[in-house]
């Protein structure tokens, strides 16, 4: 009697570092981040996020059923880094006036390091991948940007009237669009980025001064 044959093929094994077990979405998540740092929201793809971590792409949709999905779970944990960057100096900074600046230059200086996330954020498709998500997690909290920034234009005005909100869209569109020029390197008089972003410092410095003499 003889033995049956012997396979002689052995199971392959995964190339090192590719994902084998444990948490699929939060390997997922991870990869998606990297790929925005690196090249941008527009590189994501759920097949080159397969490949990444190793695995099937139909096994990517028991996680995240589109790349839309997926956008939004990674483009909220990468916006509340934002969002303590830019309140961090409010916390530090006594002088309203001096805090709004700081917070400006925080928004600029982040959008500058994180320019991937940056344009997510504020692409088109931000605000409809925000709809995937449950409204309680979109929602400011306390010590959310908006909020301190608001109580900042509270505390310049001396009191809560409608100018407040005037002074929050201007400092916010200020910072914001202070940041696009940086990233995209628009400023046309000066070459490097550490002029740029001196530049978009004397610009916020001249919106923080204006308020300065009208409200103290």
């Amino acid at each position: 009697m003889t033995s049956p044959p012997v396979n002689p093929r052995r199971p392959r094994r995964k190339p090192p570092g590719r994902f084998h077990h444990g948490d699929l979405a939060e390997a997922l998540a991870h990869a998606a981040s990297s790929l925005i740092e690196r090249e941008g929201h527009d590189a994501v793809s759920l097949k080159r996020l397969a490949q990444t971590v190793g695995v099937t792409e139909p096994a990517l949709y028991k996680h995240y059923p589109s790349k839309q999905a997926l956008l939004a779970v990674v483009g909220m944990r990468g916006l509340s880094r934002f969002e303590a960057a830019i309140v961090e100096p409010a916390a530090r900074f006594e002088d309203p006036f001096d805090a709004l600046y700081e917070c400006g230059r925080a928004y600029v200086r982040f959008a500058y390091a994180n320019a991937g996330w940056f344009r997510l954020w504020f692409s088109r498709e931000w605000n409809d991948e925000l709809s995937l998500l449950p409204q309680a997690a979109t929602q400011p909290s306390a010590a959310s940007s908006r909020v301190v920034l608001r109580n900042l234009a509270v505390r310049i005005v001396g009191k809560d009237l409608p100018v407040v909100d005037d002074i929050n869209r201007a400092a916010w569109a200020m910072a914001h669009g202070l940041a696009g020029l940086v990233i995209e390197r628009a400023f046309r008089l000066v070459k490097t980025d550490e002029e740029r972003l001196a530049a978009a410092d004397e610009a916020l410095r001249v919106l923080v001064d204006s308020l300065r003499a009208r409200f103290r």
